[in-house]
């Protein structure tokens, strides 16, 4: 036999092909489907792609299955909803692709929500990046290893937001207590207390206010003012928009 002979054969052999649904193949365990269901719902779907209707008999004269074995495993796939027979003794596989369609849905769904959660990541390592920025630029240094790790228990330990930690910053600066060991104070404090915004420290603050002129204003009031830090803040929430 020639060299083009075998060449043509082997291109024959490549193209007589059935589709492999992945699906199939990556959830027949969820599925509940053992390998010889598998194998068995392949040669269907092969049996199928060939143009031969799907019978008892088509099946048993298309593949390697032995009709003991076809009436051993046609029924609990019925009885399960992976294949129907009509009332010519007809096998279809629409419950079959239901399952796929599915699975399909919730694997999309699946995808969507690894995005979603990648997307919410990158915006936090960018809130985070920025709060290093503000801190090394208002100590007027590079941060330490420790500090650096310190920013990072606030923000990815403690959870607090990035309008906390950033105020908390702006209330050191202003007293002139440019410290982590001040800042963390104050945000031990707001964690304490379940601040979780800008909005919660003005509450406090108005009560701060209530105190003061109960108390005659005792207090100055430039300290107070101070403490609150009325300086223009930074949005965060416009550093990385998630959809």
């Amino acid at each position: 036999m020639r060299r083009r002979d075998y060449e043509t054969i082997a291109f024959d052999m490549i193209c007589d092909m059935t589709a492999v649904p992945n699906i199939l193949l990556e959830y027949y365990r969820d599925f509940q489907l053992s390998e010889k269901d598998v194998m068995f719902l392949l040669n269907m779907i092969r049996v199928h792609s060939s143009g031969v209707a799907l019978t008892f008999d088509s099946l048993v004269e298309h593949t390697q299955f032995q009709s003991s074995e076809i009436e051993t495993i046609l029924p609990p796939l019925v009885e399960r909803g992976f294949l129907s027979m009509d009332e010519n003794e007809g096998i279809h596989m629409n419950g079959l692709f239901d399952k796929f369609r599915e699975v399909w849905g919730w694997r999309k769904a699946k995808d969507l929500g690894k995005k979603k959660a990648r997307k919410e990541q990158l915006r936090g390592d960018e809130v985070f990046a920025t709060i290093y920025q503000k801190f090394q630029e208002e100590m007027g240094r590079p941060l330490s290893p420790v500090e650096g790790e310190q920013i990072k228990d606030w923000y990815y330990g403690m959870s607090l937001s990035g309008e906390l930690i950033y105020e908390a910053l702006k209330r050191a600066v202003l007293i002139d207590k440019r410290n982590f060991q001040y800042i963390n104070k104050i945000l031990l404090d707001w964690h304490r207390k379940g601040y979780s915004s800008k909005e919660d420290l003005k509450k406090e603050d108005a009560a701060h206010d209530k105190i003061e002129r109960k108390g005659n204003g005792k207090h100055s009031k430039a300290v107070s003012q101070n403490y609150r830090g009325d300086q223009e803040s930074i949005s965060f929430n416009d550093i990385f928009e998630v959809k």
